[in-house]
């Protein structure tokens, strides 16, 4: 179901895998957390893309809202922990 926000979420971070460009991934995941705010993983996807994108405030909060959406999943947490390593 393409209007699923999981599939777009995991459509989009296969797209990003593949091609290495976040600008449709980008758009993609906007477009699953505009269709379900309470997504998760499309916040971590979003994160990761945009922590990737060198758009690290934006990387941070995405990863943050992650965070409280996918407890205890650890992924979001660990991948905030590299970007504000990668700060410093």
């Amino acid at each position: 179901d393409a209007q699923n926000p999981i599939y777009r979420a995991e459509a989009a971070m296969c797209r990003f895998r593949a091609t290495g460009d976040a600008g449709k991934p980008l758009e993609e995941l906007d477009e699953a957390v505009r269709a379900d705010p309470r997504c998760g993983l499309a916040w971590y996807y979003m994160g990761t893309i945009q922590g990737h994108a060198g758009q690290r405030a934006e990387a941070e909060e995405s990863l943050r809202k992650a965070i409280k959406l996918m407890a205890p999943d650890r992924r979001p947490i660990d991948a905030l922990k590299e970007l504000t390593a990668k700060k410093r």
